[in-house]
């Protein structure tokens, strides 16, 4: 039945008949009456979103926030629009009466460029079909001038440390700005006092993906590291490369000694002396 009122009720008769005995007359069986009812078609006038946001929160991430404009019970979401295409929906989970609908991450853009946006309300129709309101909020450009610096930088070990083969050492560093499909370059260096380590091989090296989740960058990592029983003695250094060419090193050596009790000994003595070493320059 199509022409109907949505949010209407109606009535309806249903009948069964059969011919009878007699050519033109009919034999009805008691009529059943049924009641239906059309869906609520929601606002018939669409208001302007208004509050629309932006920000880069990484390289690669720009946050969207807007101010909700739908009702409790509202069925329906927002089409958002990135230098006028449609780029995704949201939808408001009405069954949960959970309104997150109003907050979007778009992580497909690469800084600095600048990007614009608009923001248009949406309803579904008695057959769940999408009915773009036609009425889209003001323009925001968000400037890639505004990308965050990404840094990265080691945390430990950090300088002055003193390990052993066979000991596992957490390595640990912050990488924040980078955002999602991101890499980072976590390695170890035998020492250089000109800390210069273009061009060579390091002694461990390993890749950290970026986590994204929701949006949120994971700021910092771990690595639980076991240093072999091979590895060399001697003085080291943790590396970190963004995969945007931001770095940070140790701010100092640590030390890795054998496992050899009066060779580790030794080495400890001898790690010692290079760091008094090192202070004495200094003071020059």
């Amino acid at each position: 039945d199509t022409g109907l009122t949505c949010g209407t009720s109606y009535a309806y008769t249903v009948e069964a008949r059969k011919s009878g005995a007699q050519s033109g007359t009919y034999e009805y069986s008691p009529a059943a009456q049924v009641t239906a009812s059309t869906k609520d078609c929601g606002n018939t006038t669409f208001n302007k979103p208004t509050g629309l946001k932006g920000e880069f929160i990484s390289q690669t991430t720009i946050r969207l926030s807007w101010n909700p404009i739908h009702t409790s019970g509202y069925k329906g979401g927002y089409n958002i629009y990135k230098n006028g295409t449609l780029l995704a929906r949201t939808r408001t989970d009405v069954e949960s009466s959970t309104y997150t609908s109003t907050l979007y991450y778009d992580n497909s853009v690469r800084c600095p460029s600048t990007q614009r946006y608009q923001i248009e309300l949406f309803e579904y129709d008695a057959n769940w079909n999408i009915v773009p309101s036609g009425v889209l909020s003001d323009v925001l450009t968000v400037d890639g001038s505004s990308c965050p610096t990404p840094i990265t930088k080691v945390i430990s070990p950090n300088g002055g440390e003193l390990y052993k083969t066979g000991d596992t050492i957490k390595i640990q560093w912050t990488a924040t700005g980078l955002g999602s499909n991101n890499s980072v370059a976590v390695s170890v260096y035998k020492y250089s006092s000109n800390n210069n380590y273009y061009g060579v091989r390091p002694d461990f090296g390993i890749t950290w993906y970026n986590d994204y989740t929701s949006g949120a960058t994971l700021d910092t990592g771990s690595y639980d590291w076991t240093i072999p029983s091979s590895f060399a003695t001697g003085q080291y250094i943790v590396f970190i490369a963004g995969s945007t060419a931001i770095q940070d090193t140790s701010d100092g050596p640590f030390s890795i000694s054998s496992s050899n009790v009066s060779a580790t000994l030794l080495d400890t003595v001898q790690a010692q002396l290079e760091q008094i070493k090192q202070a004495l320059s200094k003071l020059r």
